[in-house]
């Protein structure tokens, strides 16, 4: 490295409010959502460098990520290299996200390490090098290799979360609340707990199926905290309207479509949990993040420890949670979410052989949709309906026109040539 030992031992961190300044006077924004993403992703590229987050692929003999070097000091410009961001990028790949986000973190991180070669910080592009991109060249982005949920593999998804839901209300039915259990608490409360976890995975599978909508957009970023990034809120369904507000990709307030298909699964959900209007839809079912919630919540709101412990005893966390209004739990995120999803998938035994994931994956099921409405209306009606443009739909999707046009030629070959 040719800099100077003051370039080389300055930290990174130091250089990100500049480089965000640069990037916005050079035009890269959208009412200020390059800065904000670009700024999460150095972010998250400064705490993995410094060992602040959690990277057993990179950690040595199996053991604590600690970071690009073990000590005190921060992250400097001297500790970078091209490894270094080979192994950001073999991070990235194993956090779950879809290839496109992928390569989008990445290039945020990529485009500083640039800016930092022409302000001088460093003398080569680590970031481009081949060595550093062939784990994330090697992610298939391709229109072939992004998953869409088939017309039957969402049937028949569908077809097994409607039978769990519509068994587990059965069984919410027929229970019995005199029949207590030993521990004491009411069956009645027990099944309805059930009946509220199956009617969850319905909605969600629902939501991802129909909507059109980005998890993000539905669901919380555990790396977001901006209203509209922490999940949709009851107050923000219109059901009788069939409209949902939310906070789109083009950082907007919009009211957007919701399909009459999604409406029974969501207000029989809402009616059996009967959740506080600021609720999300989606919270958490993690249980010591729950027993946490409601502990802390009814002893803010001047419960003894005796009535705590009765509260909690009568039924599961999340139903004290609703009945007493108490303040919302945890939003689901969209790293939940696919657990979920993969669960439900394993579970009802879905075949999706030949994809990149053994699962249907939630990006897949927005997909899915929109290549139902282009095969059955337009490429505008699909763009329109996903919030997207007619040209981004036409390119991720030029597979369905290719097809057509090849079908439109065979039929006026053979009407021409008999």
């Amino acid at each position: 490295m040719d800099m100077n030992d003051g370039t080389a031992t300055r930290s990174i961190e130091s250089t990100f409010s500049q480089f965000l300044s640069d990037k916005e006077r050079g035009g890269e924004q959208t009412e200020g959502a390059y800065r904000r993403n670009a700024d999460r992703e150095l972010e998250r590229f400064r705490k993995w460098c410094a060992g602040e987050t959690t990277d057993p692929v990179n950690a040595a003999d199996g053991g604590v990520w600690k970071g690009i070097r073990d000590g005190t000091r921060p992250v400097q410009f001297r500790d970078l290299s091209v490894i270094v961001f080979r192994q950001y990028a073999r991070y990235l790949t194993q956090q779950d996200f879809a290839a496109s986000t992928v390569e989008s973190y990445y290039r945020y991180v990529s485009n500083w390490c640039g800016w930092a070669v022409t302000e001088g910080y460093l003398d080569t592009q680590y970031a481009t090098d081949p060595d550093a991109t062939e784990l994330i060249r090697s992610l298939d982005t391709s229109p072939e290799g992004r998953q869409v949920w088939t017309p039957e593999q969402r049937t028949e998804l569908i077809r097994y979360v409607d039978k769990r839901a519509h068994d587990a209300l059965d069984e919410w039915g027929d229970a019995d609340p005199l029949d207590s259990d030993a521990s004491g608490r009411d069956p009645k409360e027990t099944a309805r707990f059930e009946a509220v976890k199956r009617c969850r995975e319905r909605l969600l599978v629902y939501m991802l199926a129909y909507t059109g909508l980005r998890g993000s957009e539905f669901l919380s970023r555990s790396d977001d905290d901006r209203d509209g990034r922490c999940g949709l809120r009851w107050d923000r369904v219109d059901a009788e309207n069939n409209t949902l507000r939310v906070f789109r990709k083009s950082q907007e307030w919009n009211d957007t479509a919701l399909p009459e298909t999604v409406v029974p699964a969501l207000t029989r959900y809402q009616e059996l949990l009967d959740p506080p209007e600021d609720w999300p839809v989606f919270t958490t079912l993690h249980r010591p993040r729950l027993a946490s919630h409601v502990t802390d919540a009814l002893s803010d709101a001047g419960y003894t420890a005796d009535e705590i412990d009765a509260l909690r005893a009568e039924k599961p966390d999340l139903l004290v949670a609703a009945d007493e209004d108490l303040p919302a739990p945890t939003p689901l995120t969209t790293s939940g979410a696919r657990r979920v999803m993969k669960r439900l998938c394993d579970d009802a035994e879905i075949d999706v052989d030949g994809d990149t994931h053994d699962y249907l994956a939630p990006h897949g099921g927005r997909r899915g949709i929109s290549e139902t409405i282009i095969r059955n209306r337009s490429f505008a009606d699909a763009a329109r309906y996903i919030d997207s443009t007619e040209r981004v739909v036409r390119e991720a999707y030029s597979h369905i026109e290719a097809g057509e046009q090849a079908s439109m030629v065979d039929d006026v070959i053979d009407e021409s040539d008999t």
